[in-house]
């Protein structure tokens, strides 16, 4: 029996990472392709193609799951036994960032496949310089057949490198608090801001290397951004740290321009932003942003941030800020937090994470913020467990 499929997003056997590169396959067998009936997508009924202007076609639609620049391609045409003519020949590639709006790539002739079970397929179109999550591929014509089929086609998807985009967010540190949205500088009047971002150990190991040349005097801290899929937010895409202001805004600590620069992500597409600080519980938003965004997404207001006022606390006149007391930033608030806190306390003129009203010491005024936060739990998608 025939199956019919319009569309399909290949189960890809494995993932392979080099060099930057991830390698996508959809069989199992790297090099060679069976000549087993059914292994491959079949079309014996044309269908509405996802580009209207293709109209009414035999296509396959393939989703990376997040905007790649596309590199080579390999291709093993359908290749079942006495079905070969049902090949695809002739064909246009689209491609789009968002699945609706769509870019012409070209056409491009396949060869037919041999038939054997030891058929290596032939090297397909190179798409060297395409941004692009989705591709579509439709069928001009094929080798004769009434029904219309492809085995395989493997994909190159190298990280997307254009240019930095702008990520700009409001948030608030419970700990750091001081009175009408704003937020103590005395970290930085003491002189302990570090110049280089903090969270190059656990449980972040985030590897960046910024460096501020300059700490404004309205800085608080350091703060780790990060976006994330808008397909699955456990999925991170870019990262980047931050200073955060005491008014609750972030400057760029290499450009020191308003909001952080961040390397990855496609001008115009959509992300989920996160949010982390040293010894606050993290969120992210409740929503995908556009990205370059010119309104900075508000974290103080519970509405913006995913779990609300669950995640969230008011710290007075209706504004939120992030709970204060996880220590250890595995993303709950648990006694391995007050542990942090027992081997640290009492300690003067430090920055270090136990301090939670960032005054440089460690007293029981940090124990009063931890007592009620504790066993408040964290969103999913963002922890570290």
């Amino acid at each position: 029996m025939t199956t019919y499929i319009k569309s399909i997003f290949w189960l890809f056997c494995f993932l392979v990472y080099f060099s930057g590169v991830t390698e996508l396959q959809a069989q199992c067998s790297e090099n060679t392709h069976s000549n087993t009936t059914g292994e491959g997508w079949v079309s014996c009924s044309p269908s509405t193609n996802p580009n209207p202007i293709r109209g009414t076609s035999h296509w396959l639609q393939y989703d990376f799951g997040e905007v790649y620049a596309l590199g080579s391609t390999f291709v093993w045409n359908s290749n079942e036994v006495g079905q070969t003519d049902r090949g695809l020949q002739n064909i246009v590639i689209d491609y789009s960032l968002d699945g609706t709006t769509w870019t012409e790539w070209g056409t491009y002739t396949l060869l037919q496949a041999t038939g054997m079970n030891d058929y290596l397929g032939t090297e397909g179109p190179d798409l060297t310089g395409v941004n692009a999550q989705y591709l579509l591929i439709t069928a001009i014509d094929n080798f004769g057949d009434s029904c219309y089929g492809l085995a395989e086609v493997r994909f190159d998807l190298n990280s997307n490198e254009g240019p930095p985009q702008t990520v700009q967010l409001q948030v608030l540190l419970e700990g750091a608090h001081a009175t009408s949205g704003t937020m103590s500088t005395e970290l930085n009047t003491l002189g302990l801001l570090p110049s280089s971002q903090p969270f190059s150990g656990a449980p972040w190991y985030y590897g960046g290397s910024e460096i501020a040349t300059i700490i404004p005097a309205n800085a608080t801290d350091w703060i780790l951004v990060e976006a994330r899929s808008q397909q699955d937010p456990e999925v991170l895409v870019s990262q980047a740290a931050a200073l955060l202001l005491s008014d609750g805004t972030i400057l760029d600590p290499v450009s020191l321009s308003t909001g952080v620069n961040m390397q990855g992500l496609v001008e115009g597409n959509l992300y989920y932003i996160a949010v982390k600080a040293r010894n606050h519980l993290a969120v992210y938003s409740q929503e995908a942003v556009q990205i370059p965004n010119a309104l900075a997404v508000d974290f103080t207001n519970p509405v913006n941030v995913t779990g609300g006022t669950t995640q969230l606390t008011d710290v007075g006149g209706g504004t939120y800020a992030l709970y204060a007391g996880d220590i250890n930033s595995d993303g709950v608030i648990t006694i391995a937090d007050l542990n942090a806190y027992i081997g640290q306390s009492s300690l003067i003129f430090n920055y270090v994470d136990s301090d939670l009203n960032y005054d440089s010491n460690v007293t029981v005024s940090d124990f009063n913020f931890y007592l009620p936060n504790s066993s408040i739990i964290g969103a999913e998608p963002i922890r570290y467990e």
